[in-house]
């Protein structure tokens, strides 16, 4: 069952409701196997359910232990998870989860974007730019592929690759202007490549699509896992001229 520190005894609400690859609930009697792993990566729950919504609440730390990992399993599918579930103390936190069959061929484009992005912020991007390109062969003309090509030049970035992050961020404007992530990250890979024209251009068009953008933003409120790959984001964006 869920323990709650001494230090932290302030509590947060997680509702967890898995689905099947077809997007419906699981079937009732299913066996499901919930964990959860706060951010100090100590295990709190644990437990087998026979069925698709669990709902517990969880220590809120009020710091980086408030970065929740959420898994689930069952016979049959292949593992499903999510992290980081950031929790709030006041706000009911609500997460959705598919679990796909081991012999499934999964070709829901928008969840391996997802799973790009997520495997970014893991400091894995080889395995996030490959999730993004995935999500574009499934769905290239998808009316969400702005954001498929974004989490691919975020990937990019991350992987020091400027110039083709640059390529990415602009086919993902181009396909849908307001795209804020596009915005950010061709702001921090011309800032990087030394290309101060485009690095001064992508600021301004940036500060107007996310008028509440700084420095202390980009480092509270994207989940990086890996301090180099935040440090590295920010001075792309400490070139570009953003405080």
């Amino acid at each position: 069952m869920p323990a709650t520190p001494s230090s932290a005894p302030d509590k947060s609400s997680l509702l967890i409701n898995v689905y099947d690859g077809t997007r419906q609930p699981l079937a009732d009697g299913t066996d499901v196997l919930y964990r959860i792993i706060d951010g100090n990566q100590k295990q709190l729950f644990v437990q087998d359910e026979n069925f698709s919504s669990l709902s517990l609440k969880v220590p809120f730390y009020d710091n980086f232990g408030d970065n929740y990992n959420v898994i689930v399993f069952s016979d049959g599918y292949k593992q499903a998870g999510f992290t980081p579930v950031k929790l709030a103390p006041s706000i009911p936190t609500s997460l959705d989860l598919m679990l796909i069959p081991k012999d499934g061929h999964p070709n829901f484009a928008m969840a391996h974007a997802f799973l790009g992005v997520t495997l970014c912020y893991a400091g894995r991007w080889q395995d996030g730019d490959a999730a993004a390109r995935r999500a574009l062969r499934l769905s290239p003309r998808d009316p969400l592929a702005a954001i498929y090509c974004g989490v691919a030049a975020y990937a990019q970035f991350i992987g020091h690759n400027y110039e083709e992050a640059v390529q990415m961020a602009r086919e993902s404007m181009r396909q849908r202007g307001d795209f804020v992530g596009a915005h950010r990250v061709l702001t921090a890979a011309a800032g990087m490549a030394g290309q101060n024209e485009i690095a001064s251009m992508a600021l301004r068009e940036l500060r107007r699509a996310q008028p509440n953008v700084t420095l202390a933003w980009i480092a509270n409120e994207l989940p990086m896992q890996q301090p180099a790959d935040r440090e590295h984001y920010l001075e792309g964006f400490r070139r570009a001229g953003l405080e």
